[in-house]
């Protein structure tokens, strides 16, 4: 299993994301933040998994958010 990382602005954007969520209801952040673990899951798991990206690299939707992870 291959572990998950964020790289530059990516783990800043992910916290303000979700405390964004969080200020427009509690249960959306905590919703968000489960569909982004259930993806980072996935990604760490199966690396092949999602929809080829730029660069060779693979990206996942996590749910219902309009967001990807690269």
């Amino acid at each position: 299993m291959k572990s998950v990382r964020y790289l530059g602005a990516a783990r800043d954007e992910f916290l303000h994301e979700v405390a964004y969520f969080t200020s427009v209801s509690p249960q959306l952040g905590q919703r968000f933040d489960q569909a982004v673990q259930k993806a980072e899951a996935l990604i760490a798991e199966f690396p092949e998994a999602g929809f080829p990206f730029k660069f060779g690299t693979r990206r996942v939707l996590p749910g219902e958010f309009k967001l990807s992870l690269v």
